[in-house]
């Protein structure tokens, strides 16, 4: 018998919708410019990820190394269906972060159960 990665996924979806609440995560776009070799570039709207996030928490000491984990960095479990990405920016309980880390916990068929992410002040 193999384990049922669909119900799992459910399982956490229903546990992140419980204690988080819809957010967006956002990819700053750019105004129009030139590259280094002087062609203009055009500009870059904001691109917008919408998902279910639960409220941040704080590493714990034991888990803060100063290096990929510094004093001040929270975590936070995130629901949606597209990966979010390294240097996405969200508002949590009317702070900014920046997002430093996703780790993706899925099925070896590529079943996405949930993310989590590193959060940075």
């Amino acid at each position: 018998m193999s384990f049922d990665y669909d119900n799992a996924r459910a399982i956490a979806t229903r546990v992140i919708n419980k204690y988080g609440g819809a957010g967006q995560l956002i990819v700053a776009g750019n105004s129009s410019g030139y590259d280094r070799f002087g062609n203009s570039t055009p500009a870059t709207p904001d691109s917008f990820l919408d998902a279910i996030l639960t409220p941040p928490a704080l590493y714990l000491s034991s888990e803060i190394d100063n290096s990929t984990i510094i004093k001040g960095d929270s975590w936070t479990y995130i629901q949606c269906d597209t990966e979010p990405e390294i240097g996405m920016q969200v508002t949590l309980n009317s702070n900014d972060f920046v997002v430093i880390d996703v780790t993706e916990v899925s099925s070896i068929d590529a079943i996405n159960i949930y993310y989590k992410l590193q959060l940075r002040k």
